[in-house]
């Protein structure tokens, strides 16, 4: 994928069908969704922050995306942890 692009379905399809993070711009609420919810399809060019999410905790409609190559990455950002951008054992 270009830099610069948003990812899109696709790419966490090619990913290993890993949960996508996404947290509230609001209120700051992290919820991990699968990525089989979403409808995640091999060639699905869709844009993730082109998906309609609504924060099920204060209702708003801006959030953000966080994409994982593995499923303990998704873990770790859940409780907060800092996930590396290249992969690895999260810090914090």
């Amino acid at each position: 994928m270009p830099a610069g692009q948003p990812p899109n379905l696709h790419s966490v399809y090619m990913r290993g069908m890993h949960p996508i993070g996404a947290e509230c711009l609001a209120c700051h609420r992290r919820a991990l969704i699968p990525a089989d919810r979403l409808g995640t399809c091999k060639g699905d060019m869709r844009a993730i922050d082109s998906l309609r999410l609504v924060c099920s905790s204060c209702g708003a409609r801006d959030w953000e995306a966080t994409v994982f190559n593995a499923a303990d990455e998704a873990e770790a950002w859940l409780e907060g942890l800092v996930v590396s951008p290249m992969g690895g054992r999260p810090t914090f």
